[in-house]
């Protein structure tokens, strides 16, 4: 099973994942698909990520960053990718990308999206040593996983010599509250702790900045100071999360996204941010 890459070669899957069988347009593997993410999660983000201020910046700093540290054309495996809706940005930005999602929901969606390469199936399913794998994201995933180092350990183990991994991750043990609990999130992380972990799994990290930083306010007050004195919020859970990927009036609008391009302006430039809600990180693969 091969896909062409942007760049006029090929990749081969067949050398890339072990026992590929195809699905209406959808690659699957025999591994085990289970994660710690809500069931309906995928859905539930699907009928928001392309209207949701968060998802669209986040996608804005992910973008700017790959087009930073890979080529134009280059290859990038979007790990527990969800619905796809960071791969389709980068598609669209001229990357091969492919999305892995475990979550066969998530596998739908992103075919529904557009997304060209979808493989329904875990990064324990993808062979080490191929040569093939040039890069990985893993965006918002390693909080999911109760062993993150050894998880970042098989993303190493799948790279090419000097392979790149990009990476989101929730900030700050200080900002967790019930959201975290709910998404099923096993850590928060500073920004010391996951260059260690980088380290520990084979990576040295060539960037790492915050982002969100003017969400930590809001999160701190809507979001961790109910939770610490046992408040639960009301009404339907999927018209919450709607509701708080939506700016709050005009002028809220204005201010967050002011916000925003002084984010983005930074990373196009290399630097970094001072604090955020979120850390993006890159790491290059020890030889």
């Amino acid at each position: 099973m091969i896909s062409p890459d942007s760049r006029g070669g090929r990749l081969n899957f067949d050398k890339i994942f072990r026992s590929l069988e195809e699905d209406g347009g959808i690659l699957r593997t025999p591994g085990d698909k289970s994660v710690c993410y809500p069931e309906i999660g995928n859905d539930w983000c699907f009928q928001l990520e392309e209207k949701s201020y968060w998802f669209s910046h986040r996608n804005s700093c992910i973008a700017e960053t790959v087009k930073r540290f890979l080529k134009p054309g280059g290859s990038l495996f979007d790990v527990g990718g969800g619905n796809g809706f960071v791969t389709k940005r980068l598609q669209d930005e001229g990357f091969n990308t492919v999305l892995v999602e475990p979550g066969p929901c998530g596998a739908r969606n992103a075919r529904k999206r557009g997304v060209k390469n979808i493989v329904n199936g875990p990064i324990s399913d993808m062979l080490p040593g191929s040569g093939l794998v040039e890069s990985v994201g893993m965006f918002d995933v390693i909080e999911h996983i109760e062993d993150d180092i050894a998880f970042l350990v098989n993303a190493a183990a799948v790279l090419n010599e000097k392979g790149l991994i990009f990476l989101t991750v929730p900030a700050g043990r200080l900002l967790w509250s019930g959201e975290d609990v709910f998404a099923g999130h096993f850590r928060r992380y500073s920004v010391k702790e996951l260059k260690k972990k980088l380290e520990a799994a084979g990576f040295e990290t060539v960037y790492i900045t915050p982002i969100f930083g003017i969400l930590i306010l809001p999160v701190y007050v809507f979001r961790t100071i109910p939770y610490w004195f046992g408040f639960r919020k009301r009404g339907s859970p999927i018209n919450k999360y709607i509701s708080e990927h939506r700016p709050p009036n005009r002028f809220g609008s204005s201010v967050i996204k002011c916000f925003f391009n002084a984010e983005i302006k930074r990373i196009k430039k290399g630097r970094k941010n001072l604090f955020g809600t979120s850390i993006l990180a890159v790491g290059r693969k020890k030889m």
